[in-house]
């Protein structure tokens, strides 16, 4: 990676903090710290490692595997589901293999400034299997093909050349000896391609390297070429090897060295990963074992460590090793092949989370998909929560929580108190009857729990749950929705659409007698939270053209509306972290300043749980926010980026019929929606042969027909692409013109 691009993150950094306002402090506001989701690894340069779930994708530095930086925030495409993912010199391409998320096809991202990337293009329709991504060349993996694009403007991939490959059901595996490329063409023969000219690869022809087996995996290397090869080992069983071949005469790699990884006396043994870095060379198979192999010798690997890891995916950063399984990630300081791996911190698999709450290093979740069950979490080290063990309450209903008491739905018509003061050990308290199956309850501090009766009765009756075991009933208050921030305001009449009424402002002394103070004069028809902060109460909700708001109060004095800002999201849940307000949405969490509580200033924002989960809790000046466990703390910087419009299934091309064809073929191709597309035939070398239309087309099925003609005169026999493709849209389908 060049010393340019390490250097950006400081360098922005910089800028960052002599943009920030006079107002500002000395350090930046927040940062993301990291989060509970355990992703897929991959390695950018260097340490620096991209984690990725598919939907969302998180940077961190591991040069210090035992205390990983965390890089900006959660990183979510706007348009690219993450199946797979290669670097270069501060460019990522990622690919969308799943059917399930569209568009399927691959996606460009300018990583140089990892807290801050730019999506700059998508090209839908594509169905890469794997890419290869050097030197602004990308070549890419389908499944009865090989395409290559410039990247020259990464911005705008332009289609630079092909050729047709056998049939193959799995990944490719496109390896790079020299100036060569290897890949899986089918089962056990290898196809080379001269990559000397990268976006214009030349087929050099089939190699057959193993007469008995199938060859699962490949990697290039210094002169010789690595395989995972499983064959039958002479009885009933199968056998998995590393295969090593000499590729100094490129035409004919010979077998160097053959190593046995296990065998499988009663299934298929398979290989899984292969991967090369360096001085180290690691393999993984169906055996649940991570293999490792010294390179001192290129051409005869030399056995080393194992570890007893079952893992489809692994990652080799200059100072870690990155081990996937259905367990979490394991991260390990790397180590040569001679020298065992010293013990792995470990990022355990989470579940989703419907919530988090509570006070302290040890918080509590409660599950996304069983609202019943509450896990105490340990946050004790933020950029690796960990869960501990679940306690079913036999309840449901979102937890609420205040000062170390939950409160939890127990049937339709009452409400239980549990004192969570030990997270690890909840224990049922006393119990409130509801007044009716509309009715419901809220917990607030002090010790107080009020009892809304519903939208047809403005009733409000407050209860005194500062022993819990002994719930005390104290009076009722003729109004309806009560929040409260501290248990000395209380806003009313909020929370049901259309309201027409301005919310109603109560305090409350010690004995919970609330004193009306006045109306809030709000524009806004839904207030889904007031939340007091100094001497003003923020709402927050939507106005009368659904428009999200959060408005501003005084409380001194007669309440008065000091302001009103867009927020760009629907508001769900609001908090405070000393002078920060954070204010989460379904799919970002903003921040701002409120050391002014009358003149709130925007920090920025990052990315909060896009699948419903909705929470925060605080340890110290930490705060874990969502169901993905995200840990924001104060004292640095996180960046956001805009997203881009989303993107829908493109284009379908089918394969020619007939294919090879002599002297014509018909093309078909399905679009989503109407686009201006253009129809055309190239050569292997990504040369346009002949143009056949270039003009909107309406959503549905289209047909053409290929005469095997170019500019005026018959084609020459040989290997073409169809290609249909506009504006962030990209298919292709080999065919071959016999004569």
């Amino acid at each position: 990676m060049p010393s340019r691009y390490r250097s950006m993150p400081a360098i922005a950094a910089i800028f960052a903090f002599l943009a920030l306002p006079l107002r500002a402090v000395a350090e930046p506001p927040f940062t993301i710290l990291g989060t509970g989701v355990t992703a897929r690894p991959y390695v950018l340069w260097d340490d620096l490692v991209v984690e990725t779930d598919g939907v969302d994708a998180y940077v961190r530095d591991y040069a210090d595997p035992a205390q990983p930086r965390w890089y900006g925030e959660p990183f979510s495409s706007a348009q690219m589901h993450w199946s797979d993912v290669v670097a270069d010199d501060g460019l990522v391409v990622v690919i969308n293999t799943d059917p399930l998320f569209y568009p399927v096809g691959y996606g460009v991202i300018d990583f140089s400034n990892p807290a801050a990337p730019v999506e700059l293009h998508v090209t839908a329709g594509l169905a890469c299997r794997s890419v290869w991504l050097s030197e602004r060349a990308l070549i890419c993996d389908l499944e009865t093909g090989i395409l290559a694009y410039d990247l020259t403007e990464p911005a705008a991939p332009a289609f630079s050349g092909g050729l047709v490959v056998g049939q193959h059901p799995g990944r490719r595996w496109l390896s790079v000896v020299g100036n060569e490329m290897y890949l899986i063409d089918h089962g056990s023969v290898l196809r080379r391609l001269d990559v000397t000219d990268p976006r214009h690869p030349v087929d050099r022809g089939l190699v057959t390297t193993v007469i008995d087996g199938r060859i699962d995996a490949l990697v290039g290397g210094d002169g010789v070429l690595h395989g995972l090869v499983a064959a039958p080992d002479g009885t009933s069983g199968t056998s998995l090897d590393l295969v090593t071949w000499d590729c100094t005469e490129p035409g004919s790699p010979v077998e160097s060295a053959r190593e046995r990884l296990f065998t499988d006396a009663g299934a298929d043994a398979a290989g899984r990963v292969l991967v090369l870095d360096g001085d180290l060379l690691l393999a993984a198979g169906s055996d649940a074992r991570l293999h490792a192999f010294g390179m001192d010798t290129p051409t005869a690997p030399r056995a080393g460590w194992v570890l007893p890891l079952d893992t489809g995916h692994v990652a080799l950063g200059a100072r870690t090793l990155h081990v996937t399984t259905d367990g979490g990630l394991h991260v390990y300081p790397r180590t040569a092949a001679d020298a065992q791996p010293p013990a792995a911190l470990v990022y355990p698999v989470l579940p989703r989370f419907q919530t988090i709450t509570g006070e302290g290093a040890i918080q509590i979740a409660q599950l996304r998909s069983d609202d019943s069950v509450l896990m105490a979490v340990d946050v004790s080290e933020p950029a690796r929560p960990r869960l501990e063990k679940p306690f079913q309450t036999g309840l449901n209903g979102r937890l609420q929580f205040v000062d170390g008491l939950g409160l939890m739905l127990d049937g339709p018509e009452t409400v239980q108190l549990l004192d969570l003061s030990d997270p690890r050990s909840p224990l049922r308290r006393g119990r409130i009857g509801l007044p009716g199956t509309g009715a419901s309850a809220t917990l607030h501090a002090r010790g107080m729990v009020t009892i809304d009766y519903g939208l047809e009765d403005t009733r409000l009756d407050i209860w005194d749950v500062r022993d819990p075991d002994q719930p005390r009933f104290v009076r009722s208050l003729a109004d309806r929705s009560a929040f409260s921030s501290d248990g000395r305001w209380l806003v009313c009449g909020t929370g049901a659409p259309h309201h027409y009424d301005d919310p109603r402002l109560y305090k409350l002394d010690d004995d919970y007698r609330p004193e009306f103070v006045g109306e809030l004069q709000s524009s806004l028809w839904t207030v889904w939270q007031p939340l007091v902060v100094g001497d003003c109460v923020y709402l927050f909700g939507q106005n009368a053209t659904a428009t999200d708001l959060m408005e501003i109060h005084r409380l001194s004095g007669p309440p008065t509306r000091l302001q009103v800002q867009s927020l760009g999201f629907a508001p769900i849940l609001a908090t405070t972290l000393g002078n920060l307000l954070f204010v989460q949405g379904n799919y970002r969490c903003h921040v701002y300043d409120v050391s002014q509580a009358d003149d709130p200033e925007h920090l920025g924002s990052f990315a909060a749980d896009r699948f419903g989960g909705a929470g925060f809790a605080r340890n110290g000046n930490v705060l874990t926010v969502s169901g993905q466990l995200i840990t924001v703390g104060s004292g640095l910087n996180a960046t956001t980026a805009a997203p881009l419009p989303a993107a829908s299934a493109a284009v379908h091309l089918e394969p020619a019929q007939p294919n090879p064809f002599n002297p014509s073929t018909r093309l078909a191709f399905t679009v989503d929606r109407e686009r201006f597309l253009t129809v055309a035939i190239h050569d292997v070398r990504g040369r346009l042969v002949r143009e056949l239309a270039a003009r909107p087309f309406a959503p549905g099925r289209h047909e053409f027909s290929w005469d095997g003609t170019g500019g005026g005169a018959p084609a020459p026999s040989g290997v073409y692409f169809a290609r249909v493709h506009g504006d962030g849209v990209e298919a292709a389908q080999p065919m071959t013109l016999l004569k």
